[in-house]
Formats: C-alpha cells, structure tokens, sequence
C-alpha cells in the first residue's frame, strides 16, 4: 500500500518534455518517424493521471479536410494493460475531448475511475449502434454522456496512472448533405457508415492532440501528444480487440516502432535544494508486457523484442554539476539500474550534487537474424524507444506545485550489424517472473 501511495503521489506532478526520435530518416523513406510538425497518424500521450483530486483531460484533433476514425487506448503504468478503448469519429478540422477522472459512474451506477466526455465525436456507450439509433453519439444530457469505468488492472498494477495511444484507423472525404452539416449527430453517422463501407484505410497522417493534467489547488500542465508519422494502418480497427503499436498491423512492425522511438544519450538538468527536489521519468510505450498468468508468481513478457523478455531497461548514468564536475557515483544511496515499468521514476533528489545535469544512456538494440523491418531487412539502432519526462517538485508553503525543464537527447542511429541480445536478464521486483517467450494478445 506504501508504494502505491508513493506512486500515485509523484504522478501527480507530472508533465511530458520531451518526445520522438528519427532513427529512421537518414537511410529508409516509407516508414514511421517522428511527425516534426507535431501531426501523424499515431499519437503517444506518455502519462495520465487520475486520483485524490487529480484529473487528465485528452483532446484528439484531426487537422485535416478529410473525415477520420481513430481508436483511443488507455493503457496502466506498469504492464500496459488495456484498461478501456473506444472509436473517435471525427468530422474535419474536429476535435474530440475527455477527462480521465476518479468519480465516474457508469450506466450501472458503479463509481470509480473512467473516462467521462460529452463530446459527439464519440458513441455514448460501446454497446450502441450508429447505424440504428437516431442520436448514437455523446452530449450533455442524462444517459448520453460518455462515461465509462476502467477495468481492474492485475498484478499489483494500478488504473490511477497510465499511458495512451491513439491510432488513425481510417479516413475519406466523405460528402455531406446539408442535413448531415446542420446536425453533429447526423454527421458522426455519416462517418460511421463511410467506414463500415471502407474498403482501404488511407491514412493521411493528420491527428494532433495534448493533454491537461490538473491537481486540487488550481495549478495545470499541458503537453502536446508524441505525433509519428506513416505507420500506415491497414486493418481495420474495433472495439473489443487489442490494438498496440508495431502488431504488424500497417506497413510498419514492431521493430520500426522501436526505432522511430528509439533515442541515444538522454541529458536531463536536475536541482535539488531546501525548496525543490527533482524526479526523471520515463515511458516505454512500445514495451507492451503482457501477462501470462496472474500466479503467483505473476508472469509477464513484452511484445516489444528490444526487452527480449527481460522486463527492464538497464542503463548507465553520469552526473554532473553546473561547473562540469563529474561524480563517479550518482546516487547516494545507489537507484536502482533498470527501468522495469512501461512508465517509471528516477529521484534526481538524491544526487550527489544540488544542482546539474544527468547523462543517461540506455543501451541499443543489436540485430539477429529475426530482427527484421517489415521489408525483411535486418534493424539495429542506438539508444532505446523512450520518451523521457523530468519535472521538479517545489516546496515552498504551497505546495503541490511543480515547473518544467526541457530534457534533451542525442537521436539514435540505425546500425547495419547482426549480434546477440542487448542487456543482462534481469527481474524488476519480488513476485513477478519474466518469460522469454512472446505471447500474442487477442
């Protein structure tokens, strides 16, 4: 219960910095990178939060002249587990918005934590039917709000915290009558049909999107969506079945995610005195774990064949003052070496010295002879697929409050040659096993 307490508590202050990587862009064309002008055809949102006061409000916005259909993912911190997803239907230049909160209560009457949006660019509930229902789509009257409670998450995990991903399914220019333009309903029904009667995707890389976190005093931070460009969704995307990023579902697979994503040498200031103390976190939203059995022991394994099972990121650190001086030993006491968690905390607030900045390197992916893009050539890359986040927490009598400071990292490089598996085996925490063998989602 400690932990969970400390966890929710340092989630509370946290906004994303930093994202993206081009591992990508200087050898291949036609494949996923990071979306420079913020827009692409998925969308990462590192961290939410939800509790004691604290609540994440999403928007998705397609920027383009065409209609789209995106699919929304909530996933947990620690294993990725899917706790809800539902489809975004999105007329052009829309925009759909939601809460992530403590205190939604569903069609049952049950309370908890979910997802809570009038927005009409999404179904009231999953249950409802477009093509048969007059009015289908979320508004602000009683039974047609969307609010929808996320599931119990397994092994210890927690639903208060997370990650999200948002994945362009579809999208057309879809003509409308002028009935359809004067009513949003009828025009989300439109959408609807188009895509039920879609025979191709055609992606056209136009999401955007941000997300708000807002805590009990009034205060807020804001951060723009990670965009990546040309994944190039092939299939089509529903309810009720996994959909994570790289299943080999479009033109690109899981190794190409890894890459996009993937970043060298990650420098991250730190300042740590009587009134601030600094955390740097990470997410790993490619990672993937997948639970096998719920035990115990727990046993896990990752989609993402960078772990290679292993269930953690180790990585190497230097310290330094503002003056350059380099501490040997980092961390007094010692942190741990490994990121074990889809999403996970470093405290900055014990480094040797009050005031500087860190060198993590986290090591790359060499290749094997199964280590191949979707064109079947062998990939390798620098660097890790992690999106980096630092905050620092202040404490000067009104606490909480936090300020932001830019992370910065070295972009990965692709390599050519073919070698063994990266890291050392290692297991995250007692009670949890890690199993070298890749299990499907459904």
């Amino acid at each position: 219960m400690r932990i969970r307490r400390i966890l929710g508590a340092l989630a509370l202050f946290v906004a994303v910095l930093t994202v993206g990587s081009g591992a990508w862009a200087a050898s291949y064309a036609d494949h996923i990178s990071l979306a420079p002008n913020g827009q692409g055809d998925v969308l990462v949102y590192p961290l939410f939060v939800a509790t004691d006061g604290w609540q994440s409000t999403v928007s998705v916005i397609n920027t383009s002249d065409q209609s789209m259909v995106a699919k929304i993912v909530f996933r947990s911190y620690a294993f990725s587990q899917e706790l809800m997803d539902f489809m975004i239907y999105l007329s052009p230049k829309d925009m759909w918005v939601g809460t992530i909160k403590n205190g939604v209560t569903d069609k049952t009457g049950a309370v908890g934590i979910g997802v809570y949006s009038v927005d009409s660019s999404a179904l009231y509930d999953s249950g409802v039917d477009p093509a048969t229902m007059p009015d289908p789509f979320a508004r602000d009257e009683v039974g047609k709000k969307l609010e929808k409670l996320f599931i119990k998450p397994l092994c210890g995990d927690l639903g208060t915290m997370g990650y999200i991903t948002v994945i362009e399914a579809w999208s057309d220019r879809v003509i409308f009558t002028a009935e359809e333009l004067a009513d949003k309903q009828k025009r989300g029904k439109a959408i609807s049909a188009a895509y039920v009667a879609a025979v191709v995707t055609r992606p056209v890389n136009a999401l955007s999107g941000s997300i708000d976190i807002t805590y009990p005093n009034g205060g807020a931070a804001a951060t723009a969506a990670v965009a990546l460009k040309d994944w190039r969704n092939a299939s089509r995307l529903v309810t009720g079945a996994t959909t994570a990023l790289g299943k080999d579902l479009a033109n690109n697979n899981q190794r190409e995610m890894d890459a996009a994503l993937s970043k060298g040498i990650i420098s991250v200031p730190f300042d740590n005195n009587s009134t601030v103390t600094t955390w740097h976190g990470f997410t790993f939203p490619t990672k993937g774990t997948q639970i096998v059995s719920v035990g115990p022991p727990c046993i896990v394994t990752n989609a993402s064949d960078y772990f290679r099972g292993f269930g953690a990121a180790g990585f190497g650190i230097n310290e330094y003052d503002i003056d350059e001086m380099h501490a040997l030993n980092p961390f007094s006491p010692a942190q741990p070496s490994n990121l074990p968690y889809e999403f996970y905390w470093v405290d900055a607030g014990k480094a040797v010295f009050k005031q500087g900045w860190m060198q993590y390197q986290l090591p790359g992916s060499t290749a094997t002879a199964t280590d191949l893009n979707l064109s079947g050539q062998p990939l390798a890359y620098t660097g890790s697929p992690v999106i980096p986040l630092v905050i620092n927490f202040i404490n000067d009598g009104t606490f909480p409050k936090m300020t932001i400071k830019n992370a910065s990292y070295a972009d990965s490089v692709m390599l050519g040659t073919v070698g063994g598996a990266p890291g050392v085996p290692t297991v995250p925490m007692p009670g949890y096993q890690y199993s070298s063998a890749y299990v499907p989602t459904k």
